[in-house]
């Protein structure tokens, strides 16, 4: 076992998994802590989602045949092996459901699959039904509920963890925090989002800064220069901005029209001349793109489109509509046929 955990926990899992093989070969005899680390191995070393289910399916026929289902520990490794991969969560249930104990990590764990899923609601739910079983959320819980929040725009939920946060006296550290911020910033809460910033401190990284930018730039109430703020600061103190961060400030511009033109001009030539280090992405130049058409800077968007080449249909869709919505009947049709021409087989472009 402790061969097995040394590779379990090293840069080559796969090794835990020869070692595992070399002792059912032998008859070695293994008992509820080998599995575990056998389990992590196969789930940090499979290569894609398919040898991922049929080597977590290999591995939960011999923890069944051999009685170890019952151990929570195990379970739980099981349960962490079908969270990873969004085709597996309903083995991943049954196996949560088939389990005679449950901790608050076997609850977590199947919260953080779903979440991985994309069903929101249903990690949610499942925060209720923990509940209900007398099982108290911890800070793993709390990080992964507020994901699920984010997901799904649930503030009340969201607000309900905020609550056990302050009631627990849990630190506001880089993961905790920055997913307070997520969350309220994905459900409309940008005040919120920006006091719980800056209670944080020095626990902020680019992703602390990425949600505080991007609940502002989402907000619907003229609150989307407060992100070009928290851009200039996170500037100011040296934080390098990644893709994400580009995209949120972008998108923020596009509330205020041709009265901020010039600054995003001024930023997306910086993204171009390489001052943020990131090379630019689809998501940025139709950011820019969606914001030239708005300021009715036609030509530009063009010059922009073809000379980077990075046209899409959804790009021209924007102009097509532009232009008739501005009474200029041959940009749409030039338009028009570049979308055709991406998407032949699309009949509603003819």
């Amino acid at each position: 076992n402790s061969v097995l955990r040394a590779f379990a926990h090293s840069a080559d899992p796969g090794r835990c998994r020869e070692v595992y093989s070399f002792i059912r070969r032998n008859s070695i005899p293994v008992n509820s802590y080998t599995f575990p680390f056998v389990l992590k191995a196969a789930a940090a070393a499979a290569e894609d989602s398919k040898s991922l289910l049929r080597e977590g399916a290999s591995l939960h026929a011999q923890v069944e045949k051999l009685g170890f289902l019952s151990d929570v520990y195990v379970a739980n490794s099981l349960l962490n092996l079908y969270a990873a991969c969004e085709a597996s969560m309903d083995r991943c249930r049954k196996v949560f459901d088939e389990m005679p104990l449950r901790d608050v990590v076997s609850w977590t764990t199947v919260i953080s699959g779903l979440n991985n899923a994309s069903q929101f609601d249903e990690a949610v739910a499942t925060l209720t039904q923990m509940r209900s079983a007398g099982v108290t959320p911890n800070r793993v819980t709390a990080v992964n509920v507020l994901a699920a929040c984010a997901g799904n725009g649930d503030l009340q939920t969201g607000r309900w963890i905020h609550e056990q946060v302050r009631k627990n006296h849990w630190k506001l550290d880089t993961i905790l925090g920055t997913s307070l911020v997520n969350m309220y910033g994905k459900c409309g809460g940008a005040a919120e989002a920006s006091r719980i910033f800056e209670e944080m401190g020095d626990e902020r990284n680019v992703y602390t800064w990425n949600a505080v930018i991007g609940a502002f730039a989402l907000s619907e109430n003229g609150e989307e220069e407060e992100a070009i703020k928290y851009f200039t600061r996170m500037e100011a103190q040296g934080i390098q901005p990644n893709e994400t961060t580009l995209v949120s400030v972008l998108t923020s511009f596009l509330h205020s029209g041709r009265r901020r033109l010039h600054e995003a001009r001024r930023i997306f030539s910086s993204l171009l001349d390489g001052k943020y280090g990131i090379a630019p992405t689809a998501k940025h130049y139709s950011c820019m793109i969606d914001l030239l058409l708005r300021s009715d800077e036609l030509d530009e968007a063009l010059e922009l489109m073809e000379g980077g080449g990075t046209g899409t249909a959804s790009m021209w869709g924007a102009v097509v509509s532009h232009c008739r919505a501005k009474g200029r009947p041959e940009m749409s049709e030039f338009a028009a046929r570049k979308l055709v021409e991406l998407e032949p087989d699309n009949s509603s472009h003819y």
